[in-house]
């Protein structure tokens, strides 16, 4: 299977339960990240069981930005929302993937 996020968990989730896989990419490098990251909640860090190493920012708010009026003129529009504290996680895919390629091997 392949060592993108899906692929690595899977091959994680299979090892733990005793089955031997093998994870093929076309990175030589797991390190390298083949595509941009994304955001998450952070109760899915504890949900996954995901360890800081693969955590690249914490977030606690959103902009969204489009067209329309703003202020009667015409151009673009954006709203913001802001939490308190951190809510969510931006991961770091490369060090994800790695860390699952880590977890299936061990």
């Amino acid at each position: 299977m392949g060592a993108g996020p899906s692929g690595g968990e899977l091959a994680r989730l299979l090892a733990q339960a005793g089955v031997d896989v093998v994870l093929v990419d076309r990175l030589i490098d797991l390190g390298q990240a083949a595509f941009s990251s994304a955001a998450l909640p952070l109760a899915a860090l504890d949900r996954f069981g995901l360890p800081e190493q693969v955590v690249a920012a914490r977030w606690r708010g959103w902009q969204l930005v489009g067209p329309g009026a703003l202020g009667g003129e015409e151009g673009t529009q954006a709203r913001h929302w802001m939490a308190g504290q951190p809510i969510g996680a931006v991961l770091d895919f490369g060090a994800l993937r790695q860390w699952l390629a880590s977890q299936a091997q061990g």
